[in-house]
């Protein structure tokens, strides 16, 4: 099946921009048609559009890559720049890699998730090296007098190997600046053969400060006259506080906060729950102090219909339907039926696995700050853009006003797409006390993260359970040519099925599946 990376990413024409740095120096970025567009809409400015900027190359030759995503331990802030690099052709151990700014209006789609890292930013990233390479060419060759075809670059230098002559590209900065942007789409890139950075192992950016204990995570950083913020939630879906013992808590060493967040009772249990759940925040001087505060804590819940989910029941109810006959079919090859009446040999199966935590190395943080109506937030989020989404709507507050900034994760999995978790940590001007500067971190800590998988009817955000049930004819008992193979669909990460007679229940039509029954086709070869 055609992927869909290329319509995601190559359907609007991109443009290199040409940037001057501050004290000498130049800066390169992409910019789309479609913001150029943009910009002469109704109520926009007509001033051309910010580009991505990606490469910075100071006049002493300093090489600087920005890494566009979130990292969160998959290599992207490593693997992106290399991209980049490569193409540009310099040496990877003199390039320094930092994390670009939040801004998706900028770079676009800022993520982590999917397995879609390279795939979307493969020839994008390569284009801005490679223009960056044609550049420092075009401007030595214009210093010599020579064709640019006489030119190659290696190492960050431009040579013209027929005079001996050679030129760093922070030699040449000022004259690329003034040059106009060559056109992408013309742009030769190299063949896989002249890689020297992409495929070959390089050293993870900022492995070093990782394994030495520098302070990289959320969980390590510290502003001044910061406070500790925890929450306890409802145990249940849509449950709400009744009553807390907040003022024994307020009296307890360090505590400066305590106070109920009201969230509507949920009686018909969505897909998708609101981000935030009814709870009890505590502010404290320390993590400590609040989390002994937390443990203090004497809550009344009115924990509402969610109340009688259990995991027993969705195994029964899974049991129930995977009984059910195929409610539509995907594909079919050939008569199915008539395959299985005359097979000598039918084997059946059922595969289950059950609830499951993402339990990421580092638990669940942010840290912010909220001063003047306008709010900073530091996050590890897999999905950023729709977290300050989040929090701009926790306080009532335009999402202009919310600065997000990328801080490196202790692992994700998919268990930091979600963002309501930011919420708790940014309460707003009314939870913090008059003498209070507004600052404030949340850390779940890994029995908070643990305990919110470990029940079908918490509000944590974990790996669904799924049942499958499915039969096949077996490849050495079936008749005439129709080969038919094991299913594949026992296998979460096959997104078909791809057994003759796969039997679906809506259970695993989350891996592309769905209800229904799939056949191979006669030619398909037996899956591995």
């Amino acid at each position: 099946m055609k992927r869909t990376e290329n319509n995601m990413m190559l359907a609007r024409r991109s443009f290199l921009k040409i940037s001057l740095l501050a004290g000498g120096g130049v800066m390169l970025g992409l910019t789309t048609e479609h913001d150029a567009e943009a910009q002469g809409r109704g109520g926009r400015p007509s001033a051309p559009p910010e580009p991505q900027n990606f490469i910075q190359v100071a006049p002493d030759g300093t090489v600087t890559i920005l890494a566009k995503n979130p990292e969160v331990g998959q290599g992207v802030k490593t693997m992106l720049p290399m991209l980049i690099a490569d193409e540009l052709d310099v040496d990877w151990k003199h390039v320094k890699v930092e994390q670009a700014p939040f801004d998706e209006a900028k770079y676009n789609m800022q993520s982590a998730g999917g397995s879609t890292a390279t795939p979307v930013n493969f020839m994008p990233m390569r284009q801005v090296g490679a223009a960056g390479r044609a550049l420092f060419v075009t401007a030595a060759a214009q210093t010599w007098n020579v064709p640019p075809s006489e030119c190659t670059t290696a190492s960050g230098r431009v040579l013209h190997k027929a005079s001996n002559r050679s030129l760093g590209y922070g030699q040449l900065t000022a004259k690329v600046a003034a040059l106009p942007a060559p056109n992408l789409d013309e742009l030769k890139l190299k063949d896989p053969s002249e890689y020297k950075i992409i495929g070959h192992s390089q050293t993870a950016i900022g492995l070093h400060d990782i394994v030495t204990g520098k302070p990289v995570f959320i969980i390590d950083m510290k502003l001044p006259g910061m406070l500790s913020a925890v929450y306890e939630r409802c145990p249940v879906l849509g449950g709400k506080v009744v009553s807390a013992n907040l003022d024994e808590i307020k009296k307890m060493p360090g505590v400066k906060q305590a106070f109920i967040v009201d969230r509507p009772e949920i009686t018909n249990i969505p897909l998708h729950y609101p981000d935030l759940v009814g709870g009890v925040a505590i502010l404290a001087d320390n993590w400590w102090q609040a989390q002994m505060a937390r443990q203090a804590l004497k809550v009344t819940w009115k924990e509402g219909p969610a109340a009688s989910g259990s995991s027993v029941a969705f195994a029964q109810r899974a049991a129930e339907m995977n009984k059910q006959p195929p409610q539509r079919t995907l594909r079919a090859d050939g008569d199915v039926e008539a395959a299985f009446k005359s097979a000598a040999k039918i084997v059946e199966a059922a595969y289950s696995y059950p609830f499951i935590s993402h339990a990421p190395l580092e638990p669940q943080g942010a840290v912010a700050h909220f001063n003047d109506g306008k709010m900073d937030i530091w996050t590890n989020s897999q999905q950023p853009g729709q977290g300050r989404r989040v929090v701009a709507q926790t306080l009532e507050i335009p999402a202009e006003d919310v600065t997000l900034h990328m801080v490196r994760g202790g692992g994700g999995f998919g268990r930091r797409l979600t963002t309501w978790w930011k919420r708790p940590t940014a309460p707003g001007k009314p939870a913090f006390p008059s003498n209070c500067c507004g600052r404030a971190k949340t850390i779940w800590g890994t029995i908070t993260t643990v305990r919110a998988a470990s029940s079908t009817s918490r509000p944590g955000w974990i790996r669904p359970a799924r049942s499958w049930r499915g039969r096949t004819i077996s490849s050495a008992m079936a008749k005439g040519n129709n080969s038919c193979h094991p299913p594949r669909w026992a296998r979460p990460s096959s997104r078909n099925a791809s057994s003759p007679t796969t039997r679906c229940t809506p259970r695993c039509s989350r891996w592309g599946c769905g209800p229904g029954r799939c056949a191979l086709p006669p030619a398909m070869p037996s899956p591995s």
